[in-house]
């Protein structure tokens, strides 16, 4: 039913968003991550014949008094109440080590389209999104940075090849169970003693 991955949602202090994010207004908020969706917008690429997440991705419906801006995403899982948060190093592709707020995550297998993506390319980039009314914070004059001081997670989008994240390294990673990895063991052993039954048999070894 569920496919675990391993969300490495944000890093702690400046962002490409010239926003700041200490380490411990992250704690006091980081409550507020449990339950809520693992985001996607998936699309076929008639070029390179595959599908690929795409970004926060919105489209505009007519309404009756004007128009109105409505998330195009879908829910391809859930970040649950035993999440897990915790605090990791991580060596970004820039060569700078960050210290990134980890969560665990589950994604329904019923939505291949989405856990068919991550599961051929193992990770792909994520982007962190807040509750517009929970966001709080002052500009500093001095770094010329927005310092965040309160807010509140609305959920975690996977990004595609083509959209880059604000947070440097944050990204969504299929970690497999224990079953699979047993199971695929087991696989490679009965493999392995196939081959040296066939050896001993064809050698026709006496023996102990």
């Amino acid at each position: 039913r569920f496919l675990k991955a391993t969300i490495d949602v944000m890093h702690t202090n400046e962002n490409l968003n010239n926003s700041f994010f200490s380490k411990e207004v992250v704690d006091e908020c980081v409550d507020s991550i449990k339950n809520t969706p693992v985001l996607g917008y998936v699309e076929y690429d008639k070029y390179t014949r595959e599908s690929d997440f795409k970004g926060h991705e919105y489209v505009i419906k007519r309404i009756d008094n004007g128009v109105e801006k409505m998330y195009a995403g879908r829910a391809y899982g859930v970040i649950p109440e035993a999440c897990n948060p915790r605090w990791t190093m991580k060596m970004c592709d820039d060569g700078v080590e960050r210290e990134f707020l980890q969560v665990d995550a589950l994604l329904w297998e019923k939505f291949s389209d989405a856990t068919g993506i991550l599961k051929r390319d193992g990770e792909k980039a994520e982007s962190m999104e807040l509750e517009v009314s929970s966001f709080e914070g002052y500009d500093d004059e001095d770094d010329g940075l927005f310092h965040v001081t309160s807010f509140r997670f609305d959920g975690a989008c996977i990004l595609g090849d083509g959209a880059q994240p604000a947070m440097t390294g944050a990204s969504i990673n299929v970690n497999f169970s224990v079953k699979d990895f047993v199971e695929s063991l087991q696989s490679e052993l009965n493999d392995k003693f196939t081959t040296f039954s066939k050896l001993i048999n064809e050698q026709n070894v006496q023996g102990g």
